[in-house]
């Protein structure tokens, strides 16, 4: 059975210890990109442990051009946060100090006015200290130390591109892999244009590489949509068995996937040499880190959802009204129409509208100028927690 099907079993100890004595270790972009979110301690620890690599890191070139493609906006990001806090701080600051006086005009023994002034000016001076700290660390487009380092350690181990004829064979096939969700790739199917097949040729680049060296392939990678993952109710398994069953039916060579922070704990238990230059807290700091990108991607996706719903109703209650449909509630006629979609709903669409379900769908198919496509939901799983493997 297990040589049959090798993907499904996780490798045994010994197994992992081959694979990471002889393998090619490969980065994914997103992990280089997080370097300008962590401590200098802790990006500097990461580093150094790649360092320890040198000889057989590598950076696949699709890696390497979403690195220089996202790297601006990830430094731009970051440092609008520091004017963005500031801004946040004095709004409510003075929203509170304008409050303050309306709600507690008068008091004999309290100046509300002196306290609301002094929670502006302590905000005023907080904004002065954030904008000193951005100056003290300030990072640009062309000074930066991070893209110096990971210049300097991957001159030479950058993989070469594909040129347009090998391209083009990989669009074709992206086509029909992602019709039938063969991983890696069809998660960012939606995507414009051409980006969407950049999993899928870094992965060609992989198994290439595979091919060409004779020796296994472990993908560092903080990828985390489960087109990558073998997922199980919200339990990371491994990487998905397609994958390393492809790897091995292509190259007849092992893969295997970490994330940043689960590469740098393994490394820290397994090999001697490491174990000072790792610490335990820059694993923290990256898991953190890890785990606050993922709720800040699932508000993303939350706030696009409820634009999309606020604008479903919009829509909705627009069809409603031209079609004479009273409002017998006094609700929005919108709320009415998407209980429709959501069996979740309080009261349903006949029940207020006096219109059936079934009726009240063919009314919402009937085509009207301003009508748009619109989902009221998005598929959240992507962005699942990814557990240590």
């Amino acid at each position: 059975m297990k040589a049959a099907f090798p993907e499904y079993y996780r490798p045994t100890q010994e197994q992992f210890k081959k694979m990471w004595q002889q393998c090619t270790f490969a980065l994914d972009a997103n992990v280089l990109i997080s370097l300008y979110r962590y401590s200098d301690k802790t990006a500097n620890e990461l580093l150094e442990l790649f360092r320890h690599f040198s000889d057989r890191i590598w950076l696949p070139h699709q890696a390497a051009l979403e690195f220089q493609d996202n790297r601006c906006a990830e430094i731009a990001k970051h440092m609008s946060y520091y004017e963005g806090i500031a801004d946040l701080l004095e709004g409510k600051a003075v929203a509170t100090a304008n409050a303050l006086k309306l709600e507690y005009p008068r008091h004999r023994f309290l100046d509300v006015e002196e306290y609301s002034n002094r929670l502006v000016k302590w905000c005023k001076r907080v904004r002065k200290e954030l904008l000193a700290k951005r100056e003290a660390h300030s990072i640009s487009f062309d000074i930066d130390p991070i893209r110096d380092a990971v210049d300097k350690m991957f001159d030479g181990r950058v993989g070469s591109p594909y040129d347009d004829d090998r391209l083009q064979a990989i669009y074709k096939d992206g086509k029909d892999r992602y019709a039938r969700k063969v991983p890696p790739g069809y998660a960012d199917s939606d995507k414009d244009d051409l980006k969407k097949y950049g999993d899928l040729i870094l992965w060609y680049q992989a198994v290439d590489k595979a091919k060409e060296t004779g020796k296994p392939v472990i993908l560092v990678t903080d990828e985390q949509k489960k087109d990558w993952w073998h997922k199980v109710k919200r339990r990371t398994v491994g990487p998905r068995p397609e994958l390393i069953a492809e790897m091995l039916k292509k190259s007849d060579q092992s893969f295997y996937m970490y994330s940043a922070g689960q590469f740098m704990q393994y490394a820290r238990q397994h090999i001697e040499a490491v174990k000072e230059v790792v610490t335990s807290e820059a694993v923290r700091e990256v898991e953190e880190t890890k785990t606050a990108d993922m709720a800040e991607r699932m508000a993303s996706l939350l706030l696009e959802q409820r634009a999309l719903e606020l604008k479903l109703r919009r829509d909705l209650d627009r069809i409603l009204r031209k079609h004479g449909i009273a409002n017998k509630t006094g609700s929005y006629l919108g709320d009415v129409a998407l209980n429709a979609f959501h069996p979740q709903a309080s009261s349903s669409p006949s029940a207020i509208a006096g219109i059936s379900d079934y009726d009240l769908i063919h009314l919402l198919d009937e085509p009207t100028e301003e009508q748009e496509d619109v989902l009221p939901y998005d598929d959240l799983s992507d962005d699942e927690d990814s557990e240590g493997m």
